[in-house]
Order: structure tokens, then sequence, then C-alpha cells
């Protein structure tokens, strides 16, 4: 399975929860999300630790919650990325090295090699392999730091909803100790380890992603065919 049939394969999630990274954080720059199904889905903000945030300051606008190997506490920015914050270092790279750098970067998330493969990576980078997709990627960098996520990190324990924490255990950037360290602040948090997996959970283990998700959600198992396409999705919608 591709990373964007994944991807669609579990949107129908956002419905019913606010789904934190990886895979609205790819959803959001992936495809152009319209102003009605942002509304439908009840979309993810633009990074993963406003969403938590959102959680935190506006419970009442979440029902279910899920953190994906999510930035949280101190874990942001990773050791690879920290000298990217550098307020010279955007300037000092050429956009072919920082696509050449990612290229070398995105297997290094994985467990198993063989999911990352170039379809995988030219999808991952497709929005960024621009000027403005480099700017944006740097911008994010400099804008998500540690501070903010410490600053949310007692009002923790104050969320009620149901929380799932689904993480990779070797996951190489967002070590599996905050996985635990975020399932004994929330309260209503259960804790499940994808086994063998890295950091980028949706292309080592959809299946098994997808079920975990499906259950919380009490949703239906959907079809994979059904996500290919977003049109498609729409047009399907349309008619339930």
């Amino acid at each position: 399975m591709t990373r964007r049939s994944a991807l669609f394969r579990h949107a129908e999630v956002v419905e019913h929860a606010l789904v934190l990274a990886p895979v609205l954080a790819y959803l959001d720059v992936q495809v152009e999300v319209d102003a009605a199904l942002e509304k439908r889905f009840h979309l993810a903000p633009r990074r993963p630790a406003d969403g938590l945030g959102h959680a935190v300051n506006a419970p009442e606008a979440v029902r279910k919650l899920v953190l994906m190997d999510s930035v949280c506490f101190d874990s942001w920015p990773i050791p690879e990325f920290e000298p990217l914050q550098r307020a010279e270092a955007e300037a000092k790279m050429s956009l072919k090295a920082f696509i050449t750098m990612m290229r070398g970067f995105m297997p290094t998330g994985v467990v198993n090699k063989s999911v990352m493969t170039d379809e995988v990576i030219d999808l991952y980078l497709a929005p960024w392999s621009s000027e403005d997709g480099k700017r944006a990627v740097f911008r994010n960098l400099r804008r998500l730091n540690k501070e903010y996520t410490q600053a949310i990190a007692g009002a923790l324990k104050q969320l009620p909803h149901p929380t799932l924490v689904l993480w990779g255990d070797r996951d190489p950037f967002q070590k599996p100790a905050y996985a635990a360290k975020l399932a004994a602040m929330i309260p209503n948090a259960q804790r499940v380890w994808i086994k063998d997996a890295g950091h980028w959970l949706i292309d080592e283990k959809p299946d098994e992603v997808g079920a975990y998700l499906n259950k919380m959600f009490e949703l239906r198992t959907i079809k994979r065919a059904r996500w290919f396409e977003l049109d498609g999705y729409r047009k399907e919608s349309a008619g339930h």
C-alpha cells in the first residue's frame, strides 16, 4: 500500500476525532483540502503540537484523541534538525542540497527500509521541492520548539478525552519513552506499541494502524479502493 492510499483509507477517522501527526500533517500538505471538507473532518491545526494545544485549550471541541509518534514535552528539535533552526541555516542551503538532505533523511525513520521507496519519498517531498516549499519547512522548523510543548505539558493531566497513544517501538525521532510519559500524564490514555516500526507508522504498518484507528472510533473497515483519489471520496460521500 502506498502512503497516499493509506492516508485516504483512514481519512474518515478525522470526522470523529482530532488525529495528530503524522497522518494529518501529511494529508494537509499532500492534498488541497477545501473549507467544507476541513469542517467535516475537523482537521488538526497545521502543526502537530498545535493540535495537542488545541485539545488542551479547547477540550470541548475534541471528542477523542489519537497521538501517533507526536511531538511532545522536550522531544523537539531532534538532533538531526537542531542545526537547521539557526537563523543562517536556510540561506546557506541550496534547494538542491535541501532535497538531497531530505531524501537521505526519510529512510532513517523506518525499520523496514524497503517501504521507503523512491515513490514514497517523492510523495513526501513533492510539496517541499521548490523554493516556497523549502521556506515553509524551515519556517516550521524554527517555529516549533520545546518551550511551547513544555508550556502545555502540565495541562495534559486535565484532558478528559479517551486517548490512544500509538507509537512505533523503534521510533528514532520521537523516542518511545515519550509515549510512556504521555500515557502516564493523560488520565484516559491507552498506550499501544506498533512493533518493529519507526516513526513513519502509516508507511510501515498501515493495516495495523488502521485496525487500531477503526477500533478507537468504532468504524467499519474501510476498503482501500475508496481512498485512492480525493475526488472519488467526494463523489462517494455525496451518496451517503
